[in-house]
């Protein structure tokens, strides 16, 4: 989206593009969803008491990240990209795949750092320092930088997609969408 406002980029990726690219986020949105729920509800059969502590351990140390994970992975996504309407506006997308980021990202915080936080002697919490903050948003930076960086050199858009368009002899309605072609297929004959 952001790239699209920066380069000017409208005419090549269009609406329809956001529109596929959230049909894909709602599937990835339920997909996860399932995952939690087995999750879930495994452990609430299996009763494991080393489980049940460690849960416990979450829910006191890591309630927040806890909270912030299915909202962001689940709940957005599955509330906002069932209408057409947030699917096809870039930046209703921009801000539901930095949401679906945050919670990928809490993902990782909660499986790795309680983990290690935890000393078999006694239970503790983790805080990070300000080093661990600067190496997180540097980690970021350093992303952002590099992906920018390679738009410069690597085409955003195919050239090859754009130069077939250009010679389209018409556009055709499949689907719902509208399609450019080169060969209508009356004429294959």
């Amino acid at each position: 989206c952001l790239l699209r406002w920066v380069f000017q980029l409208e005419q090549y990726i269009l609406p329809q593009h956001f529109d596929n690219i959230g049909k894909i986020l709602l599937f990835i949105s339920l997909l996860w969803f399932y995952f939690f729920a087995g999750d879930v509800w495994s452990d609430w059969f299996s009763r494991d008491p080393d489980h049940e502590n460690y849960v416990y351990f979450l829910f006191n140390g890591y309630k927040w990240m806890l909270i912030l994970l299915p909202v962001f992975a689940i709940l957005v996504p599955l509330v906002s990209l069932l209408f057409k309407q947030v699917r096809r506006s870039p930046w209703a997308m921009l801000a539901v795949g930095v949401g679906v980021n945050v919670a990928m990202f809490t993902e990782r915080i909660l499986v790795v750092v309680p983990s290690v936080a935890r000393n078999r002697l006694t239970w503790g919490n983790y805080t990070p320092a300000w080093p661990d903050i600067v190496i997180t948003v540097g980690a970021y930076g350093l992303f952002g930088f590099l992906y920018t960086l390679l738009t410069k050199f690597i085409p955003i858009v195919s050239m090859w997609e754009y130069r077939e368009g250009e010679h389209a002899e018409g556009i055709q309605r499949v689907g719902g969408a509208d399609i450019p072609v080169t060969m209508r297929e009356e004429t294959i004959g």
